[in-house]
């Protein structure tokens, strides 16, 4: 069954969260694996969203205090990049990583 986001419950997580609850795609260094949004990246984010067992996160410009957020599933308008985890996000929630960066304050 598919849920638009509106009907979907927000639930802030942590980084660490988001890692380890959702077992996210790690490189050689183990830092977070980012895919890009295109080419050969791109086809294996959009399999990893048909994969009912994995689940796709996607960074995107937003109007947060930092101008990006990242977020559960595969969003295609304002997205930067993507994440990939071996476990699925439940469909009635909507994940937004917590933004714990606070902005430089501005003179005015």
């Amino acid at each position: 069954m598919n849920i638009s986001n509106k009907e979907k419950e927000l639930v802030i997580i942590s980084d660490e969260e988001f890692s380890n609850q959702f077992n996210i795609h790690e490189d050689e260094d183990g830092c977070i694996k980012p895919y890009e949004t295109y080419g050969e990246d791109l086809e294996l984010v959009i399999k990893a969203n048909l994969d009912p067992t994995k689940s796709v996160w996607t960074l995107i410009d937003s109007d947060a205090p930092w101008g990006i957020s990242t977020v559960s599933g595969f969003q295609f308008c304002n997205r930067i990049q993507y994440y990939i985890g071996d476990k699925p996000v439940p469909d009635n929630i909507q994940y937004q990583l917590e933004d714990i960066c606070e902005p430089e304050p501005t003179s005015l």
